[in-house]
Parts: structure tokens; C-alpha cells; sequence
């Protein structure tokens, strides 16, 4: 299939500066906040993590750890990962690393340039033959419509942090997957870049991330082996192993330094949050301290619940007056186990928040197992299954985790994302008239597709401005 790139490119950048305007309006600081910098101490939290970074240490200001400081040695210490404080570090050249909707916006930009990006690979992958105008209206649709815009709620760390994640592994698995398409050695390099990177952003997302990479080059050496990349590389083996030795190499550097962060803050390389030592869990007599060091942070057990926080709406989740939706309490699995934290925020399942985005997610699952049995599709689709399996890995995380709270749903969009492209384009595949010699002709008879998915968009973009509405007053 021949794309014409330069169109496509346009079609992203200038979609991107859609969104950007769109973040702006949707925010809750409007599209000023965007250029201004925050008086919050919650929304500055990162600028002061990154000035302490520069000075070589570890530690944050007490006024920057209200509520969340973990106490240790008499130093005060935030459990969030640096990544995002790094990205206000960049955004200090231009005199404002003060501003955290700036940093959320960028990255719901990234996540949802990574979607695009996907999609237009999944395509060549697949060698459809879905036309031009089909392809920008899913280009419109995947940027200006990304779940993660659902995500500008609230301008602090906990948002922040999550939104970076979900972008950094998003960007992570469309790398992967475009490596394993095509190998290269740039791709290598910036490939090993953005999971070092990602390793520093939240702890599912550093682990979904390492099994990532390493599943990523397990698939390069066994389609290697298979002959199933171009000539050139093939007649470089030795060239290749250099390749794959060096960024295991990077990789584990990149490990080494987020053991060393782990061990100089904790005294543990493998100890992510202590959250035994959170000055929350310590009040009360320190009854969630306790209850955290029984039950730890993940168990299977707790899952049944989860999954119906996050993907079951019932009755309370909906009203007949407009915006139809609305924040509920009812779980189907309470009770089920005791384990959780006593913190639980009120439910506003992902279904409720982008229904139509989440049945094409559905859809694009189950196609994806069908296709992954297809001996037509199988050999293409092993290519996909690392990018899958990390989001399923992130998702997993979360479902074990041992607080539920709305925002935690970023965490989850990646896996989403990823089935919601691949059943956008299986649907596309099927409904659409493919291309012809005449472009105008294609375009008429494709017009009944474009404008569903213009309904489609519009619906998508109506409840996730209502959620951020919802989620905004269960705050209040």
C-alpha cells in the first residue's frame, strides 16, 4: 500500500493543535492556564522535585509533601517518580515550569500522537486498502477524540503523573511495534530512550515497560532467525547482535539508576513506595499502616471488585436529565474481600466516561484473538502481541492494586487504546469501499463511514467533557 506520508503527517500536526486548543478549553484553568504558571502547591510539587534534582538529592521541601510526605531518617520524600518533573525541567527554558497544565496537556498531545501514529502503522502492517479520506477522518478521530483528554481533570501529581505514564508506555508499544516491522538501528536507540525513560514515570507502568522490552527483542530474534526481515539485515547478522547486545546494555543502565534511585530513598532497590511510612497511614494510630503491611499492595484477590469499579456501570451511574451520567457507589463484588484500603472514591466506569470508544475496544479484543488463530493473519500479528501483552500487564497491576480511584483509569487506556485501533481499522476493513482509480468516486461512496465516524467523534468528545465535569465535583 502506498501512503502518502507528507498528507498524513499535516493531518496529525495540524489535529494536534486541535487538541491542544481543545485541552485548553476543557481545563479547568481554560486555555490561559495553559501559559501560566500555578500559585497550588499540588501543582508545583514537580518544579520543586527538579530543582532538589539539580542540587543531587532526593529529597522534596516539607511545604510540597503536605498529606503524602513518607518520612524517613527525619528527610521528607515524595513515592511519585521523577519523569514528569523532568518534563517540567524542559519546560523551565521557556519559563514555565510552574505550570502543570502545560505538562498534562502535552502529554494527552503525546499519547494521542502515538494512537495516530499506531494506526497508520497497523494499516501498512495489514495492507489495507482503506482510502484517503477514510484514513485522515480516523487521523481527526483518534487525536482530536483521545480517551486521554479525558484525563485533564485536575491540575496536581496525581493526575500528572499518571498521564505521563500512560503516554510514555502508549509511545513505548507503537516503537516496539514499528521495530518489529522494521528494524533499524535509530529505532533501536530511541526505542531503549523511551522505556528507560518510562521506567521512571509510575511502578506499572516500569514494569509493563521491562516485559516489554525484553518481549520486544525476544520477537526481533525469532523473526530474525525466521527470515523475515529485509536483505540487508540479513546479511548483517553479526551487526544485528552488536545492535540488540547494546541496548540491552541501555536498558540496564537505565535499571541500574532506578535501583539506585529506589536504594538512596529507601534503602531498598526494589522498594517503590513504603507506604507504611506515609504520614496518612500513619495517623489514626496508624490503622492503614497496618492494614497495608498485612495485605501488601497487590492481590489477586481483590480483582472481581476492581473490575467492576472500572468496567461495570449499574443504575447509579446513570440519571434522565442531561448529561445522563453521573458519579455512583454501587459495586456488584462488595464485600468480596477485605483488603482494600479504607480510601475509595465514588465509581465512573470507563464504559460510562467513552462507551463508544470501549465497544470498539471489545470489538477489536475479540478480533484480535480471532486473528492471532488465523494462519493468514497469525504471522503478522505476533508483531502486535508485546505492545498487548505490556498494557495487559499495566492493567493487571491496577486491578490488584489496593486503592481504587477514578484516576486510575489512565493507567488502563493504553491496553484500550491498542484494541480500540485494532478494531477501528478490522471495522474499517470491512465497511469500507476500498480504493479505486477515482478519488472522488471513492470518497462519495465512503461518505455514509466518514460521517458515522464523525457521530461517532462527537458522541466520544459529549461524555468525556461531562466526565471531566463529574469527576471534577466528586473532588469538591
Amino acid at each position: 500500500m502506498q501512503i502518502k506520508f507528507d498528507c498524513q503527517r499535516r493531518a496529525i500536526l495540524l489535529c494536534l493543535i486541535m487538541l491542544y486548543a481543545l485541552a485548553g478549553i476543557v481545563s479547568q484553568d481554560h486555555f490561559s492556564g495553559l501559559f501560566h504558571n500555578t500559585a497550588s502547591w499540588m501543582g508545583l510539587v514537580y518544579q520543586n522535585m527538579w530543582e532538589n534534582i539539580l542540587k543531587c538529592r532526593l529529597t522534596l521541601d516539607e511545604p510540597f509533601t503536605t498529606g503524602e510526605a513518607i518520612v524517613i531518617n527525619g528527610k521528607h520524600y515524595l513515592y511519585y517518580m521523577p519523569f514528569p518533573a523532568l518534563i517540567r525541567g524542559i519546560q523551565g527554558i521557556f519559563g514555565l515550569s510552574g505550570s502543570p497544565l502545560l505538562s498534562q496537556t502535552l502529554g494527552v498531545m503525546l499519547f494521542a500522537f502515538s494512537s495516530s501514529a499506531f494506526y497508520l502503522k497497523l494499516l501498512k502492517l495489514l495492507e489495507s486498502k482503506i482510502p484517503q479520506s477514510v484514513m485522515l477522518s480516523s487521523i481527526v478521530l483518534l487525536v482530536v477524540c483521545t480517551p486521554a483528554l479525558s484525563m485533564l481533570v485536575h491540575t496536581s501529581y496525581y493526575w500528572e503523573a499518571i498521564i505521563w505514564a500512560g503516554a510514555m508506555l502508549m509511545t513505548a508499544c507503537y516503537l516496539s511495534f514499528s521495530l518489529l516491522i522494521r528494524v533499524g538501528i535509530l529505532k533501536i536507540l530511541i526505542f531503549d530512550l523511551v522505556c528507560g525513560l518510562t521506567l521512571f514515570t509510575r511502578p506499572p507502568e516500569a514494569f509493563s515497560v521491562a516485559v516489554l522490552f525484553f518481549l520486544t527483542l525476544f520477537v526481533l530474534g525469532v523473526s530474525r532467525r525466521a527470515g523475515r526481515y529485509d536483505a540487508v539485515y540479513l546479511a548483517a547478522d553479526n551487526r544485528i547482535k552488536i545492535h540488540l547486545g547494546i541496548s540491552v546494555l541501555i536498558f540496564t543502565v537505565f535499571l541500574a539508576l532506578l535501583g539506585g534511585m529506589n536504594y538512596a530513598k529507601w534503602g531498598n532497590p526494589f522498594q517503590f513506595a513504603p507506604m507504611d511510612k506515609n504520614i496518612q497511614y500513619m495517623d489514626n494510630g496508624g490503622e492503614r499502616a497496618a492494614h497495608f503491611l498485612k495485605y501488601g499492595p497487590l492481590r489477586p484477590d481483590r480483582i472481581p471488585q476492581t473490575v467492576s469499579y472500572y468496567f461495570l456501570p449499574s443504575s447509579d451511574n446513570f440519571q434522565k436529565e442531561p448529561p445522563f451520567i453521573k458519579a455512583g457507589k454501587h459495586n456488584y463484588f462488595n464485600g468480596f474481600t477485605d483488603s482494600f484500603d479504607v480510601y475509595n472514591e465514588q465509581t465512573l466506569p470507563i464504559p460510562v466516561v467513552f462507551p463508544l470508544i470501549f465497544v470498539m475496544a471489545v470489538f477489536g479484543m475479540f478480533k484480535f484473538v480471532h486473528d492471532s488463530v488465523s494462519r493468514s493473519e497469525k504471522q503478522r500479528i505476533v508483531f502486535l502481541w508485546p505492545s498487548v501483552i505490556a498494557g495487559a500487564v499495566c492493567t493487571l497491576c491496577i486491578l490488584m492494586i489496593i486503592t481504587r480511584a477514578i484516576r486510575y483509569r489512565g493507567d488502563i487506556l493504553p491496553l484500550i487504546s491498542l484494541f480500540y485501533i485494532y478494531g477501528m481499522v478490522g471495522l474499517q476493513s470491512l465497511i469500507c469501499v476500498p480504493k479505486s482509480n477515482s478519488r472522488a468516486g471513492t470518497s462519495a461512496r465512503n461518505f455514509p463511514v466518514i460521517s458515522l465516524m464523525i457521530i461517532f467523534g462527537l458522541i466520544s468528545l459529549y461524555f468525556m467533557v461531562q466526565s471531566i465535569h463529574l469527576e471534577r465535583l466528586v473532588r469538591q
